[in-house]
Formats: C-alpha cells, sequence, structure tokens
C-alpha cells in the first residue's frame, strides 16, 4: 500500500491535525498561497464568510474543527488562511464550471461498489500534483481513507464500518453562508458515522451552505442519494438497480426547475449522465469493479478536468484510484 500519494494519521483530532501539518507542510502552504492571490481582491468579503463558517464548523462537525484547529496551529498559520483554503469550494462554487460524476451499483458477486471522478480547473490544484488519500485511524482504532486537497478536510471517502460518501455539484443558486456548513466539512464528519441511517441523520440536521449532491452507502444496507440545498433535502434509496448522477437534480420536480448548472451553455452534465446510465444499463446491473474502472476513464466521463478517479469495494475494504498525469492503473489500497 506504499504510495506517495498515501498518507497516514493516527491518534486524536489534534494529533491527527498535527500529523497532516508534520507530513504537508509544503503542499497546503503552496495552495494556500496560490488561493491568497486569488482572492485577495474580494478578501474582506471572504473573510466575513470564513468567520461564519468558523462559528457553523465547531457547532455542528466538532470532529473537523479540531483537525482543522490543530492543523493550523502546527503550521503556525492564521486560522483564517487555513479556513480559505479549506472551504474553498463555496467561493468556488460562483464561477463553477462543473464537478464530477458518481455511481453505485453491484459487482458480479452482488457486493456494493460506488465511484466517481473529481472534476475541477487543474490550474487550480496544480493538476492533481499534490492530491492524496488519507488513510486515517483515530483513537477509537477506526480506520478510513479520505481522497482530498492537502488543507482541505475530505472530499470523498470511505470508513472502516464500509460506509461510503461520494459528492457532486448541483445547483439552484440556494446560499446560506451565514449559518450553513460548508460541504468538506460536512463530508469529513459523515466519515466520522458508524451507519448508514446515523450518516443520514447527520445531514438532515446539519444546516447546509450551498446546495449538493451526495450518494452514501454502506454494504449489507444498500444506498441514498440526497439531492439536498439549504431548505430542501430529497432523497432516494437504492438497492439493487445502478444509479448515476452528474451534476444535475435528477430525483425531484421542483429542484429540476430550480436547477442552473445544467443551464450553463458550456455544461456537459446532461451528455455524461446519459453516457454513464447507457454503459451500466448494458451491464445488466451487475459490473466487475475493472469495468467500473475503464468506465471512469473514459470520454466523455474523464475529460480535461479529471484530477483522480476513484471506486470503492467496501466489501473488501477497498479503495482504487487514478489521479492524473499517472499511469494507465490505479492504485489501490486496503483499510
Amino acid at each position: 500500500m506504499a504510495s506517495k500519494r498515501l498518507i497516514t494519521v493516527k491518534g486524536n483530532a489534534q494529533e491527527r491535525g498535527a500529523q497532516l501539518a508534520d507530513q504537508l507542510s509544503f503542499e497546503i502552504n503552496s495552495l494556500l498561497e496560490q488561493k491568497k492571490v486569488k482572492y485577495a481582491p474580494a478578501m474582506n468579503e471572504v473573510k466575513s464568510v470564513l468567520e461564519c463558517f468558523e462559528n457553523s464548523v465547531k457547532t455542528h462537525t466538532p470532529i473537523c474543527y479540531q483537525e482543522i484547529v490543530s492543523l493550523a496551529k502546527q503550521l503556525n498559520l492564521d486560522l483564517y488562511d487555513l479556513l480559505l483554503l479549506s472551504f474553498e469550494y463555496e467561493a468556488w462554487l460562483e464561477g463553477n464550471k462543473e464537478k464530477c460524476t458518481g455511481f453505485y451499483s453491484r459487482d458480479t458477486h452482488g457486493r456494493l461498489i460506488l465511484g466517481q471522478t473529481n472534476d475541477e480547473d487543474p490550474e487550480d490544484w496544480f493538476s492533481a500534483k499534490y492530491d492524496k488519500v488519507i488513510h486515517l485511524t483515530d483513537e477509537n482504532n477506526c480506520k478510513s481513507f479520505i481522497y482530498t486537497h492537502p488543507g482541505i478536510p475530505a472530499y470523498m471517502g470511505m470508513n472502516c464500518h464500509k460506509l461510503v460518501v461520494l459528492w457532486q455539484y448541483v445547483d439552484n443558486a440556494e446560499r446560506n453562508l451565514l449559518t450553513g456548513v460548508p460541504t468538506t466539512a460536512i463530508i469529513r464528519e459523515l466519515l466520522t458515522k458508524q451507519t448508514l441511517s446515523s450518516a443520514m441523520e447527520f445531514l438532515k440536521n446539519t444546516p447546509l451552505a450551498v446546495p449538493n449532491n451526495f450518494i452514501l452507502a454502506q454494504e449489507g444496507c444498500g444506498g441514498i442519494n440526497v439531492e439536498c440545498t439549504p431548505s430542501r433535502i430529497v432523497t432516494k434509496e437504492l438497492q439493487i438497480d445502478s444509479f448515476c448522477h452528474a451534476n444535475h437534480f435528477l430525483t425531484d420536480s421542483e429542484l429540476i426547475k430550480s436547477d442552473i448548472g445544467v443551464k450553463r451553455p458550456d455544461s456537459t452534465s446532461l451528455t455524461r449522465q446519459s453516457e454513464m446510465e447507457s454503459r451500466f444499463a448494458a451491464q445488466k446491473n451487475k459490473i466487475s469493479i475493472d469495468e467500473t474502472k475503464n468506465i471512469l476513464k473514459k470520454y466523455p466521463i474523464t475529460y480535461e478536468r479529471t484530477l483522480a478517479s476513484m471506486v470503492f469495494l467496501p466489501s473488501e475494504n477497498a479503495m482504487h484510484i487514478l489521479f492524473k498525469g499517472s499511469s494507465s492503473e490505479y492504485e489501490v489500497y486496503k483499510l
């Protein structure tokens, strides 16, 4: 499992934050300097939002908050500097160009298999050069894999309770930046949950800063697709049939009507959605892990903005991931 992409941390939240700082100091500072330049013209406005985020994260996602505070302290960074990087997605959202295509399915043995791409502007993230998988072991010996950029709490992942969390951009222009919790803090906290039901309970009771789609699943329990905005949560239970989600609302008529992302002239969401559905339909809801990896690698699912493609097989505690610019072979990690 040794890889320069894999970062191992263990202990309580403070210890994990300090260990992340020790191992990722250069990468975090490089990304942070880039973000400071990017947001310099609007820094006063951004700072006021970050002050709100500090309060909401501390209140609703305390584990994530403790890790961030420890990380900032170990790096000798002002907390708001680190928050600028940690919750950059909410600022980036206004200029978005779509983000990620995900799926839920069953493999040829009937086991859960989930995966997605992470699509972002390569220039904003050094073409994925610094992207990592965090192999985390908490104070209760629960292990997790978290894909992310250094300094950001979490993008996607899986824990030792065989709970998988995927994330796709959707947007209806609704915002709750004053009291809502930013996306990557929500994902980090979701990955501390032991059951699918407790993850859903947390999501339903946590104020959201912006709209998102999450695919949550747990081996033995099936899955749930969650299209959510600051004022509305719509769930779809997932069991045997495959399910795919790109970057437009699918499951609720009101959200579909209010969708602004899919109306952008450069949107490719409908194309990617159709392509994913047709490829999974051809497999008759029984697909091998190699077939899912190949699907994610092919255009238009992978395109110039794709920084990573990943597949989770929770029954084996396995994560397969392919980074932009690396070889055509997925790296395989096991908890």
